[in-house]
């Protein structure tokens, strides 16, 4: 959960307040290194982040 405002990102279609940056940063703490494969990102944002399951594939 987000701390801020208690919205579970991974079950509430949401917009995430996180730039794409950042949604990249986190999917390369989340793997532990600085080297990640971009399907790796996609997979992690979309289990993460419900909001990009429920969108048009075009954000990748």
């Amino acid at each position: 959960k987000n701390a801020s405002n208690d919205v579970d990102f991974s079950k509430e279609a949401i917009k995430p307040p996180y730039s794409y940056a950042e949604l990249i940063t986190l999917a390369m703490r989340h793997y532990g290194q600085s080297k990640v494969l971009l399907s790796d990102i996609y997979d992690y944002v979309r289990k993460n982040f419900a909001w990009y399951r429920k969108t048009d594939i075009t954000w990748q």
